[in-house]
């Protein structure tokens, strides 16, 4: 496992982007076919610079990333790196009723989120692993090493997903479902899971 450095910043926004393509969550971000590889490459470039000291990397191949939130740093809350140039960069290059879709998505969620665990937790943001290496356990090697970590340190995990296929993966990881909501105003079906510790 290593850590994203700075140089690295495209090629793993490019990857994210490569992944998450037929997400349903970004589907409904972006529903715009020919513009979504763009936007979704915009936006984790955006996150991964400003956040990047959180990301681990399967190597510097980029197999696959994993954005973990550590406990206390609760959910929505932005890391220091956050600057005025690099969102206005961001709401540049991502069309308004995108980020309008994203910014609803973000209320609910951070809102159910916090109502579910207000304990210290590790957050799983997003792991990607890129579409060409998926099979190849580089998903288990970005998430075992947290949940190991968090189960010495006696400290439950959370994650959210919208893909129905993804709730049995988590559950081999020893996530069990806490909620499951639609998402207001839309078809997506959001799934918040726990780990206990």
């Amino acid at each position: 496992m290593t850590q994203l450095r700075s140089s690295q910043v495209d090629r793993a926004a490019a990857v994210f982007a490569a992944a998450l393509a037929d997400d349903p969550l970004y589907l409904h971000f972006f529903p715009d076919a020919r513009t979504r590889r763009r936007c979704l490459t915009e936006l984790y470039r955006f996150r991964l610079a400003t956040g990047r000291e959180r990301v681990q990397c399967t190597s510097d191949r980029l197999e696959g990333c994993a954005l973990w939130i550590p406990p206390g740093g609760g959910p929505g809350r932005q890391p220091p790196g956050v600057t005025v140039t690099a969102v206005i960069r961001l709401v540049r290059s991502i069309p308004w009723p995108a980020i309008l879709r994203m910014w609803r998505y973000h209320r609910f969620a951070s809102r159910l989120h916090e109502s579910l665990l207000s304990a210290p937790h590790w957050y799983l943001d997003v792991v990607v692993v890129a579409p060409e290496q998926q099979g190849r356990g580089f998903a288990s090697r970005l998430i075992r090493p947290t949940l190991e970590r968090a189960s010495r340190d006696r400290v439950p995990c959370f994650l959210e997903t919208q893909n129905p296929a993804n709730v049995a993966l988590y559950r081999r990881f020893g996530f069990e479902v806490a909620a499951r909501v639609r998402v207001p105003g839309t078809s997506l079906m959001h799934v918040a899971m726990v780990r206990p510790p």
